[in-house]
């Protein structure tokens, strides 16, 4: 389980639209982390009775429909030198 005091909230969040990122996400029925690398193209804040947790839409070179990273779940985030063998300075 993610340390809470590590846990990303929704306005730090938002600094990360746009820019490529390697997330690290903790699950608790899995022992092993999962990392993912691609873009944050988007933000989900929770509303009540619609949607209860915020998450990081993150598109990965490749794919076509971006992955849910819910804001509890990461363990760490950090801006990315590369993704798929490309430069973004």
């Amino acid at each position: 389980m993610p340390n809470p005091s590590h846990t990303l909230d929704a306005v730090t969040a938002v600094g990360y639209i746009g820019k490529p990122v390697h997330v690290e996400l903790d699950w608790d029925d899995d022992p092993e982390p999962f990392c993912r690398s691609g873009y944050v193209i988007g933000i989900v804040l929770p509303v009540k009775g619609v949607q209860e947790q915020a998450y990081l839409m993150v598109m990965s070179p490749g794919e076509e429909f971006p992955v849910e990273a819910y804001l509890e779940d990461i363990r760490s985030i950090r801006i990315a030198d590369q993704i798929e063998g490309c430069s973004h300075v």
